[in-house]
């Protein structure tokens, strides 16, 4: 309904009009007032951002460029992180001639060879829970009895080793065999199944 200008009796022009629903509208809207309107916007919207383009995997790019670790610590060359070669950077040692000496030696080599198994196995795994001089320590304090513990977690580490490096028949555990072969026989031969293992994934020989 217009209004009429009281002086003259002449009708207004309100731009300000009420609709049905009682809500003011302006005939003159200029869209550049709506800090959110888009000159460019596409009519042909279909309901995607982006003017119906959607970016590939919602524009989300994966760390290590989509590198799957297949579930073991996250590291590429099958969960190592500094493996050269697809080898571990540990040496291949002689079992024979350190079995040799272990005998010749009545057993003092044998302490040698456990700390180098020990770092090999550290190395290999980048760990270092235990220095393989501390274990030749422990071992000779307690009378061999800290040994036996040694070659429970050296063989649980083993195994590690080898699912790690894609022995698709390594076994779940080998702690409990290697501990039962160092009670019942020496430290000599769970040691030399370690080193026949990492032999395997050795990067330099002796």
């Amino acid at each position: 309904m217009n209004n009429f200008d009281p002086m003259t009796g002449e009708p207004i022009n309100n731009n300000n009009q009420q609709n049905t629903n009682g809500q003011n509208y302006n005939q003159n809207y200029n869209p550049n007032q709506n800090p959110n309107y888009n000159p460019n916007y596409n009519q042909n919207y279909n309901g995607n951002p982006g003017n119906g383009y959607t970016p590939p995997n919602n524009g989300y790019t994966p760390p290590n460029g989509g590198y799957q670790n297949n579930g073991y610590n996250g590291y590429p060359n099958g969960g190592y992180p500094n493996r050269p070669n697809g080898r571990l950077p540990i040496q291949n040692r002689s079992i024979i001639m350190y079995i040799l000496l272990s005998i010749v030696t009545c057993g003092i080599f044998g302490f040698y060879w456990m700390y180098c198994v020990n770092e090999d196995v550290n190395n290999s795994l980048g760990e270092n829970d235990m220095s393989g001089g501390m274990v030749v320590l422990l071992t000779i304090v307690t009378c061999g009895i800290y040994g036996f513990v040694w070659a429970y977690s050296l063989g649980n580490k083993i195994s590690r080793i080898k699912r790690m490096m894609g022995d698709p028949y390594a076994e779940s555990s080998l702690g409990a065999l290697y501990l039962i072969l160092s009670i019942f026989t020496t430290y000599i031969v769970p040691l030399a199944i370690a080193q026949n293992e990492l032999n395997k994934y050795a990067e330099f020989r002796e």
